[in-house]
C-alpha cells in the first residue's frame, strides 16, 4: 500500500502508478482507499474524472515520511543480504543524541556484537536537534534519540527512532 501512495503521488492518477507497479488501476485504487480508512484520513483530492489525483496536505506531509521509511527498508534489506552472503565487510553508522544515556547505548552495542560479530559498528554522537539532518545527511544508517515534546506545562519525554 505504501509504494502505491508514493506511485500515486509521483505520477498523479492510479493508471500510470499502476503500471509502474505492473498492478490494475483497480488494485492500485483498492490499496489507496485501504490505505485512507487505516490511517482515518484522506491522501488524495480526487478531480472529477475520478483518476487523476492531487495529493492533499496530509498526502503531502506523510510522502516525504513514506519515502524516508522505505528507503530505510531497503537499507535493511541489503544489510540483511551482505550478513546472509558475507561477501562484503557490513557496516552499520549508528547515531545517538546526548539525551541516550550512555549505558543504553553501550547494551546496545553489545546485543547487536552478540547477534552480530561480523558487523563494523560506528558511533555518530548528534545534538539533539540534529537528528533528521544526521539521516537526511546520510551521515548515519539508523538514530536512536529521546525528543522532548513541549506541552501545555510539562516536558514530556517521547522516544524517537528513526531508520533511513
Amino acid at each position: 500500500m505504501l509504494i502505491a501512495f508514493v506511485a500515486d503521488a509521483e505520477s498523479g492518477n492510479f493508471l500510470q502508478a499502476g503500471i509502474l507497479l505492473n498492478k490494475s488501476k483497480k488494485t492500485i485504487s483498492r490499496w489507496i482507499n485501504e490505505l485512507e480508512v487505516i490511517l482515518g484520513y484522506t491522501l488524495f483530492d480526487k478531480r472529477s474524472n475520478g483518476s487523476v489525483l492531487d495529493i492533499n496536505s496530509n498526502g503531502k506531509i506523510l510522502l516525504s515520511k513514506v519515502k524516508m521509511f522505505l528507503l530505510s527498508l531497503q537499507k535493511i534489506e541489503k544489510f540483511s543480504f551482505v550478513l546472509n552472503n558475507h561477501k562484503e565487510t557490513a557496516v552499520i553508522r549508528l547515531a545517538f543524541n546526548q539525551l541516550i544515556p550512555e549505558e543504553a547505548i553501550a547494551d546496545i552495542i553489545l546485543k547487536l556484537k552478540n547477534e552480530f560479530p561480523a558487523v563494523e559498528i560506528y558511533i555518530v554522537h548528534v545534538d539533539l536537534f540534529d537528528v533528521e539532518f544526521t539521516l537526511n545527511s546520510n551521515k548515519a544508517d539508523f538514530v536512536l534519540g529521546l525528543n522532548v515534546l513541549r506541552y501545555t506545562t510539562t516536558l514530556m519525554p517521547k522516544w524517537l527512532v528513526i531508520f533511513k
